[in-house]
């Protein structure tokens, strides 16, 4: 790959590159009506039976099998692209989305880094690539990625977003609030920099800061189940327990499948001494996440504590088998 060519294009040729980009990510990362993606798996499909099957027919349905969620159809479209111009970036860019969407993370890092070789003044393939390597734990190769994307593009408030996320992630909680603030001011309705502005300040110990921007995020979109339980945990933090439960109760409403929630509303649960609730919490939990170590353990003392040794002994077990030291230590014999 690396020898590869880059052809000559024109300023026509790199716009409309970066209208490729953009195209195919907005299909991506948008709740798109299944009547819109089967209208462009119409259009490009028929044009692709036609025997039309240029580089752009090629690169257009494989965004519209992406969209469809048919990422093996897409990435064989990409490649047959990539087969008639190896130079075409877009295809590498789409084609790493794709391979990124399946779990084929070296080839979709193959692929963005390709992309970037072949146009390195575009922000979106730094980005993606960005998000790639944070989620492989390569924070320090991710913070750069993104702040390449910011200053080809630093009007983007998502790019700071994700600096911020790979700040927090690397334990540096005072960068992140300054990127997170960043992108509140490029886009002042971006309820997920809000939620997330809000874990930092939580990092910071800044409970009540981490509490208003949760409430910003909630207000900016009230279906923000997320927001709930992370505000439901600052109001924990800071002591106002029914605030705290009331946001547990909207986050399992908003989200039955918000296993946090349930294991926080548990806890608190518990601390009131409402056993027989919280252990309806921990199962609902643990049906949401069987191998959660932690809280099989913590159903496990509460079964104690109800006198249930019997079901206490198997959540011991199994958590220990989990590779939970404490549950191991607390089974008979344990150490």
């Amino acid at each position: 790959m690396d020898g590869v060519k880059q052809p000559d294009r024109t300023p026509a040729d790199r716009a409309g590159f970066a209208a490729a980009l953009v195209v195919c990510l907005l299909m991506l990362l948008s709740f798109l009506r299944n009547a819109v993606w089967t209208s462009d798996l119409a259009v490009w499909g028929d044009s692709f039976r036609r025997g039309t099957a240029t580089v752009r027919v090629l690169d257009n349905l494989g965004c519209a099998y992406t969209t469809a969620g048919r990422h093996d159809e897409a990435i064989a479209l990409f490649t047959r692209a990539l087969e008639r111009d190896s130079g075409d970036a877009e295809a590498h860019y789409n084609r790493g989305i794709a391979f990124r969407e399946t779990g084929q993370s070296s080839l979709a890092m193959e692929d963005f880094s390709a992309a970037i070789r072949l146009a390195p003044d575009r922000a979106d393939p730094y980005n993606n690539r960005g998000l790639l390597l944070k989620d492989l734990g390569l924070l320090q190769e991710a913070v750069t990625d993104f702040s390449a994307a910011i200053r080809i593009d630093p009007d983007d408030a998502r790019y700071y977003n994700n600096r911020g996320i790979a700040w927090k992630e690397w334990g540096r909680p005072g960068r992140a609030v300054e990127d997170f603030t960043e992108a509140i001011r490029i886009d002042p309705r971006y309820a997920n920099a809000y939620n997330n502005r809000g874990i930092a300040f939580g990092a910071l110990g800044r409970n009540d800061l981490a509490a208003a921007d949760f409430s910003a995020a909630i207000e900016l979109d009230p279906s923000f189940a997320n927001a709930y339980n992370n505000r439901g945990i600052a109001f924990r933090l800071l002591g106002q327990y029914g605030r705290a439960m009331d946001d547990w109760n909207r986050a399992v409403l908003l989200d039955p499948s918000a296993r946090e929630a349930f294991l926080n509303r548990g806890v608190l649960l518990e601390e009131q001494e409402q056993y027989d609730r919280a252990l309806d919490d921990y199962s609902r939990a643990l049906a949401l996440e069987p191998d959660a170590s932690d809280v099989l353990l913590r159903r496990a003392l509460l079964y104690r504590k109800a006198g249930k040794k019997n079901l206490a002994g198997a959540d011991l077990r199994r958590a220990c088998g989990l590779g939970n030291r404490t549950a191991c230590r607390l089974l008979p014999g344990g150490r």
